[in-house]
């Protein structure tokens, strides 16, 4: 009784962040899961559980939703009305970001990479928002390649990416520049240089992203030192 109350509360209430943080906890305990799919597509809700310490919480909500495949369906009809009703393309390839990096994580990285495809006025973007959609459409590809089925057309200019990616992020001043994605960037790379045998880039690459990760102690450090050993394991 009280969840169903204090949902009907929630969903009309001003402040944002509460509304984020308190309506999908409700609609979930009262088994909504209409309501509650519509209210984690919308960005104000699903911005805030993304982009702050809610992400597990968000992936929970997402499979009482009706799983993964459904939220991400649903994200991308949502995504259209985003680009009807007005945004910059500044805004819109942001929002575009933020919903792709979520669903990679998700296991739904082919949605992840039609959404970065449809990205509008790539050259009108800051640096910094070009730097992060080639960084994440990369990222995407490579999972969407190991883990799901289907031809995905970018899968041949990934290294290009990565490398676009990371020479926009080194163009931008160091206190604005996102050192994680530069990092994760390189990581890739030297995945990537290994497998075209390019030992000499690829160790480079790798040392260079594992000296940022551990500046930051980032949790992905872990996985730069497996891609470095396995490129100083392949040259014997």
């Amino acid at each position: 009784f009280w969840h169903a109350r204090l949902a009907d509360f929630f969903e009309s209430v001003g402040d944002d962040r509460r509304r984020a943080e308190e309506l999908p906890y409700h609609l979930e305990k009262i088994l909504d899961n209409s309501r509650l799919l519509r209210s984690i597509v919308q960005w104000d809700v699903f911005s805030r559980l993304a982009t702050t310490g809610h992400g597990l919480e968000l992936l929970r909500f997402c499979r009482a939703a009706g799983g993964f495949g459904a939220v991400a369906a649903a994200l991308r009809e949502q995504l259209s009305m985003w680009c009807e009703g007005g945004l910059s393309h500044e805004d819109f390839a942001h929002r575009c970001c933020v919903l792709a990096e979520f669903l990679t994580k998700a296991g739904q990285a082919t949605y992840a990479v039609a959404i970065l495809r449809e990205v509008p006025g790539e050259r009108e973007l800051s640096g910094a928002t070009r730097a992060r959609r080639l960084g994440l459409l990369a990222d995407a590809v490579l999972v969407a390649v190991c883990f799901e089925t289907g031809h995905i057309p970018e899968v041949d200019s990934v290294v290009h990416m990565l490398e676009e990616s990371v020479a926009l992020w080194r163009s931008i001043e160091e206190g604005e520049r996102k050192e994680a994605e530069l990092a994760q960037n390189l990581s890739l790379l030297c995945l990537k240089y290994c497998e075209l045998r390019e030992h000499a880039r690829a160790e480079a690459a790798g040392r260079e992203a594992i000296d940022l990760f551990t500046k930051l102690r980032h949790p992905r450090l872990g996985q730069a030192e497996q891609h470095m050993a396995h490129s100083l394991k392949s040259q014997g």
